[in-house]
């Protein structure tokens, strides 16, 4: 594995109009390894032409899935598949959902309520105070 000045080096040569030979002499390295070098594509560092995977949900369809969500209860309680029905997305479920979850949404989550109600609450109290002396065999 050759550094890339070396790399650098040979190429240069090589554009001169140096022969491998005379390539050979300067850096030392096989004539195979010159030839490799020359006549690859590029240096390795430089990753020419590398393709990325363009991303399933855009920014805009993050705010659009958002502002949906946020307009309404039932908008907020609907399925996932739901939602890409209604926003026409093209991306799977679990894109959306995991999209969604990395940017800080979380479903619905459950109020706080109370056990018991407060007519309950005084409708227990009656009972106790009425028959707080009942014995077992009551």
């Amino acid at each position: 594995m050759l550094r890339t000045p070396a790399r650098a080096k040979v190429r240069g040569t090589r554009a001169a109009g140096k022969s491998y030979r005379e390539i050979r002499k300067l850096t030392g390295l096989e004539r195979s390894t010159i030839q490799g070098i020359v006549k690859g594509l590029s240096s390795r560092t430089a990753r020419k032409g590398k393709t990325f995977k363009p991303k399933l949900l855009s920014q805009a369809d993050i705010k659009r899935i958002f502002r949906f969500v946020s307009e309404s209860w039932t908008n907020r309680t609907k399925s996932w598949a739901g939602i890409r029905a209604e926003l026409h997305l093209t991306a799977s479920l679990t894109t959306i959902r995991r999209t969604i979850k990395k940017y800080g949404y979380r479903r619905c989550d459950a109020c706080a309520r109370l056990f018991i109600s407060q007519k309950q609450a005084e409708k227990r109290l009656a009972f106790t105070l009425k028959y707080r002396w009942w014995a077992v065999a009551d």
